[in-house]
């Protein structure tokens, strides 16, 4: 089992991955909820550079070459760049302001993660597989991103109804600091030094 960076050619198994973790925030990136048209969007954003489920920051965790797992992390520092290339997309679909201001206020302004963090945007991780450890190996290589990149502290969200996860986030050291709303849910933003 290795973890890999991930390339343009991985859309498909990714994108699995990236919609099973941020559920209906892809609706939001995709502005619409057709099934086919995120699939479409997702992969597209996957394959472009600088956005928030781009490729050039998805970790991918390979076992006999078959992906089993991904991870979307980032210097929290450029979450406010990667979010506004989804925003000027939502732009470009929905000129008028109404329309736009219906998917883009999910995005614009939300701080998920703050400049002086490493910032795990997701983990998805194929059901098979699943407590395996597999899901901390991916944190743990986080953190070693992390500190290569000299920032000192790690950061994610955890759904507020999604007890398990923060029960393993507080097991690994993480600590609840404040909350997030996105939409109609509410995550626990957790921080650990490194």
């Amino acid at each position: 089992m290795k973890i890999r960076k991930a390339n343009k050619e991985d859309y498909k198994e990714c994108v699995k991955f990236i919609r099973s973790a941020i559920e209906e925030q892809a609706n939001i990136f995709s502005g619409t909820d057709n099934e086919d048209d995120i699939n479409k969007e997702m992969y597209g954003y996957f394959q472009m550079e600088s956005t928030r489920c781009s490729y050039d920051i998805c970790d991918v965790l390979e076992m006999k070459g078959e992906i089993i797992g991904s991870m979307i992390s980032c210097p929290g520092s450029q979450l406010k760049e990667r979010n506004n290339l989804i925003l000027e997309n939502l732009r470009k679909k929905f000129p008028n302001d109404d329309e736009y201001q219906q998917w883009a206020k999910f995005i614009d302004g939300v701080v998920e993660g703050n400049d002086d963090e490493y910032y795990i945007d997701n983990i998805g991780i194929d059901k098979s597989f699943r407590r395996k450890g597999l899901g901390t190996r991916l944190i743990r290589y986080a953190e070693d991103k992390a500190i290569n990149l000299g920032l000192r502290k790690v950061s994610m969200l955890a759904d507020v109804e999604n007890e398990k996860a923060f029960q393993l986030y507080i097991r690994l050291g993480y600590v609840h600091d404040y909350n997030v709303k996105i939409g109609i849910h509410e995550y626990r933003h957790l921080v650990k030094n490194v």
